[in-house]
């Protein structure tokens, strides 16, 4: 009976799926059974497929294709000799590419089998026996933009809802697909499905729950509570050498649109609208110091050489933009405004600068930064926004903290700094360990991450488990510069976590995979015909920078310089994951 139900489960995703795959969507009818009962899968636990199952896909559909052009028979491995899992019955799906054009998709999506054997025939027939394409030839599969990746499809699941709203805010951009059926007065069944790619077309809620009510044939106006809705759980297994490359494509166009934002005084232009044709040159100096931040960071990454006198040019304006504070000097706006934050922000771009330089022109800048960054510090509560206001901010405490950890990781020497350190450790881990807070959380990952890859700190071990767990078993993709930023927290533990837990580290990249989609989109939206159109002409030239959001043709210097700095500091673990 069990089976039975599991089948019953299958049928649903196994109708629609291939084609649903390959971007278009027929009419078929589909039954669900409620009462199936709920199994692991892949998406929601992050833990049966880790990242050395994932790298066994990608050989064993490389090594299908490459088998049958070189006309040998299909290899099936002995099951005997794999992990139960891989036996189970699975619905799967290969998607073949030659860079983002379609070259192939196919399915068992009549013919469930052990998921070892699916992935198999998937590859093959995607390969060589998908209608819509002559045979793969050994060129195309030589060609280094051929690319692919796989759907495996899991059981869907009950969404529970009274109102429609409901229903838009438990919707999981990016990690679940959905399925909608209808019965109406007539007795006709309306249907619709949308797996988890089809977010890249439809990144928002109620866009994408509107376009599925459309596919159902379904007016978007209508709402009935005999609407039955499920969760589609997937798990999509990317080619990560093509990832790698064209994010490093993508990397190059929001440098080459990052450097103009950057003007010859050293200040940098702030806000853009893509579609009205207007740059703010509005000063906000946390933004400024932030973006300043970012492209030292990049400087001292990628070794381009061009930077040099950009970032240069950026630290002789926040030299103009302080004012003595003790021993020291802090940042301020041109309304004389201090900011420990802005202090930190440039701080961090004097030590990434000079590490990649090897140059001291801005050695006594950055002893007066410290020195000032220091004398705000209270243990009790942790780091004052300004001498004149004793409150904190997450924001700052985060950027004053990672600010100072690369002070002591690269000046180990200085015993100030490295007594401090253990306290300001201690401040921050009781103060924010134990919640998730959105305007720490990346900055916190980053420090901890940190520390305990250069001295592999207990407490800090502690912080990241803590805080990751917290946010990859609660906390939603978010289609906004925001993802940017917790991806480079996500990046920094997985680099500091790869040889010391193995199941978080894991953990961290399903999360990661996924959640790089959101970062690429907000790239990628103003490139897309629809939106291009809506882009001035004098704006294009910038073209490559991130939006602030889906929502808007709207972007600010420091949403790019997270963006940017995600996607460097996901090359370094994918570059690096066994």
């Amino acid at each position: 009976m069990k089976k039975y139900i599991f089948a019953v489960a299958v049928i649903l995703t196994i109708v629609f799926s291939a084609v649903v795959v390959c971007f278009y969507f027929p009419k078929h009818k589909i039954s669900v059974n409620t009462d199936a009962p709920k199994q692991a899968d892949i998406t929601d636990n992050g833990k049966i497929m880790n990242r050395a199952d994932r790298k066994l896909i990608s050989e064993l559909i490389k090594q299908t294709i490459q088998d049958v052009l070189d006309g040998k028979k299909i290899k099936y491995p002995d099951l005997r000799n794999y992990p139960a899992k891989w036996s189970a019955n699975k619905v799967v799906y290969t998607t073949l590419n030659i860079g983002n054009t379609l070259r192939g998709c196919q399915g068992n999506f009549n013919n469930p089998k052990p998921l070892l054997y699916a992935i198999i025939d998937a590859a093959h027939n995607a390969a060589f026996n998908d209608p819509r394409f002559p045979k793969l030839t050994q060129q195309e599969f030589d060609n280094p933009d051929f690319n692919f990746y796989i759907t495996i499809l899991n059981e869907p699941k009950p969404l529970l809802f009274r109102t429609e709203q409901d229903i838009v805010h438990k919707l999981k951009p990016f990690q679940h697909g959905l399925y909608l059926t209808y019965e109406d007065d007539n007795n006709i069944k309306k249907r619709g499905l949308f797996l988890p790619s089809v977010w890249k077309k439809n990144p928002a809620p109620w866009q994408f729950w509107l376009r599925l009510k459309k596919k159902a044939h379904i007016r978007e106006n209508f709402f009935s509570d005999r609407f039955k809705v499920y969760y589609l759980p997937a798990e999509t297994i990317r080619d990560f050498r093509f990832m790698i490359k064209q994010d490093e494509k993508r990397i190059q166009q929001a440098l080459s649109a990052f450097k103009k934002l950057f003007q010859p005084d050293g200040h940098i232009t702030y806000k853009i609208d893509f579609g009205k044709g207007i740059s703010s040159a509005k000063n906000n100096i946390v933004r400024e110091m932030g973006s300043g931040y970012g492209l030292a960071y990049a400087y001292y990454v990628t070794h381009d050489a061009s930077l040099q006198p950009l970032i240069k040019n950026f630290l002789k304006y926040a030299q103009s933009a302080t004012v003595s504070y003790q021993n020291g000097k802090l940042i301020a706006d041109n309304q004389h405004k201090i900011s420990s934050g802005a202090t930190a922000l440039a701080l961090l771009a004097v030590l990434y600068y000079e590490q990649e330089t090897k140059s001291d022109d801005f050695e006594s800048f950055r002893i007066d930064l410290k020195n000032a960054l220091v004398s705000l510090f209270n243990p009790d509560i942790g780091v004052y926004r300004s001498p004149y206001d004793k409150t904190t901010s997450p924001y700052y405490d985060g950027e004053t903290w990672l600010a100072l950890t690369m002070y002591n990781i690269f000046h180990p020497d200085d015993e100030a700094i490295s007594n401090l350190i253990p306290q300001l450790n201690k401040t921050m881990y009781d103060k924010y360990s134990d919640s998730y807070l959105g305007n720490f959380f990346h900055w916190g990952t980053q420090v901890a991450a940190h520390q305990y890859a250069h001295y592999q700190d207990p407490l800090m071990y502690d912080y990241l488990k803590k805080q990751l767990n917290i946010y990859i078993d609660n906390i939603m993709f978010h289609l906004s510069a925001g993802s940017c930023s917790y991806v480079e927290g996500l990046s920094e533990a997985a680099l500091a976590l790869q040889n010391k837990d193995h199941e978080l580290y894991n953990k961290i990249l399903l999360r990661m995979e996924n959640q790089l989609d959101t970062v690429r989109l907000l790239q990628e939206i103003p490139f897309r015909e629809n939106a291009r159109g809506q882009v001035v002409h004098e704006m294009k030239p910038l073209l490559g920078l991130f939006l602030n959001d889906y929502k808007s043709l709207i972007t600010r210097s420091d949403a790019t310089q997270h963006c940017l700095s995600a996607l460097l500091k996901a090359q370094m673990v994918f570059h690096d994951a066994p």
